[in-house]
């Protein structure tokens, strides 16, 4: 008697399933890549909008600093405080200091102190109200020459 031959040319349930959960596997991996990836990137142009906003107010105080040789007026374009968003809608709020002494010249009048140029240390720091980014986001310390050329 001839036993029968048995065909066995498919794939049987098994088979199908473990490639499934393997597929399963690859893909949650490419997931949390792609969860982690889109993060750094919104991260990343939260700090380049703080890094933007602490450069321009650094170049104001410098177009600032050399039209009128004035420390309170650079005083006044460097400390105030502004709130703005960067395009995710995080805010940031925008600060700066003239370190104490760097600009005026003690004993000086008030003429010489608008005409002799004195260096003055500034620094302009940019804070987010988000917990996705350490504080301060980005922060810009430089010396501006005080001077006025009339």
């Amino acid at each position: 008697m001839k036993a029968k031959q048995r065909r066995d040319g498919g794939f049987g349930l098994t088979e199908v399933i473990i490639s499934m959960l393997l597929v399963m596997v690859v893909f949650l991996a490419f997931g949390a890549l792609l969860i982690k990836a889109l993060t750094t990137v919104a991260t990343n142009g939260t700090r380049a909008t703080a890094v933007q906003l602490a450069t321009d107010r650094i170049e104001e105080a410098r177009v600032v600093g050399s039209a009128t040789g004035v420390c309170d007026v650079l005083r006044n374009i460097v400390e105030p405080s502004d709130v703005t968003q960067d395009g995710r809608g995080v805010e940031l709020t925008i600060s700066g200091v003239v370190e104490a002494g760097s600009c005026e010249q003690t004993g000086a009048t008030a003429e010489a102190q608008r005409t002799q140029p004195r260096l003055a240390r500034v620094t302009v720091s940019v804070a987010a109200d988000s917990d996705a980014v350490q504080n301060p986001v980005a922060e810009v310390t430089t010396d501006i020459w005080v001077s006025y050329d009339p």
